[in-house]
């Protein structure tokens, strides 16, 4: 029996992105004869979306095989959960909370957010595959969350394309020469106190015009997919 989970972006960068979801999915039910899939609830982004297709793919494509799918919730939701699923016959086969209601219900709290970050963590921890859509390039949390599955050896499948690698390059290009620099240092692992330093500037600027330009360039990505 193994366990795969997923880790991707809310945004859609290029336009074969659910396919290859879909197919790494496919892939990895032909290799295994039990799986056991991680789905996080409140997330309903075109990545997981198209990872939940694969799942249901699979299934049909296999049928003699075992495929579980358990969806993530807070502490205290699981009723609810387990009423809205039996409710919709969704095929998912239990629900799991694997991490602490937190104090601060609020979707955009403190407590929720870091509920979330804890989850993602449980989920790296407990899974022997994660199929990834990610681009180190644009910085976030899931960078941390991707990182920290390298080092505890879970086997990542990485669907990103590497085309964009090359239209990120394209687009630091048309940046400023200042922020060119910024970014190249950022991308050799130099932390924002390292970057101001070597440009002479205070550390909250260095920050924000890092991630000002990151922001930027992810936009004009995700606006024209290729």
């Amino acid at each position: 029996m193994a366990i795969c989970s997923f880790l991707g972006h809310s945004e859609v960068y290029d336009r074969n992105m659910a396919q290859r979801a879909e197919e790494a999915v496919l892939g990895l039910a032909e290799r295994e004869e039990e799986l056991h899939f991680l789905f996080p609830a409140h997330q309903k982004n075109p990545f997981h979306l198209a990872c939940w297709q694969g799942v249901q793919a699979a299934k049909e494509k296999f049928p003699e095989k075992k495929f579980f799918v358990q969806l993530m919730v807070a502490e205290g939701e699981e009723s609810f959960f387990e009423t809205w699923i039996k409710e919709r016959g969704l095929p998912i086969d239990r629900v799991i909370a694997p991490v602490r209601q937190p104090s601060d219900r609020s979707k955009l709290g403190r407590g929720f957010i870091a509920m979330l970050r804890e989850r993602a963590r449980w989920a790296v921890q407990h899974s022997d595959y994660m199929i990834c859509y990610l681009y180190e390039e644009f910085e976030s949390p899931k960078t941390n969350l991707y990182k920290y599955a390298q080092k505890r050896n879970v086997q990542l499948i990485q669907i990103a394309n590497g085309n964009i690698q090359e239209r990120i390059a394209d687009e630091i290009k048309k940046r400023s020469a200042q922020e060119q620099f910024a970014l190249e240092q950022r991308r050799m692992g130099k932390t924002y106190q390292e970057i101001a330093q070597l440009m002479n500037l205070q550390c909250h600027k260095a920050r924000v015009m890092i991630q000002t330009a990151n922001w930027e360039i992810e936009q004009e990505i995700c606006n024209n997919p290729i």
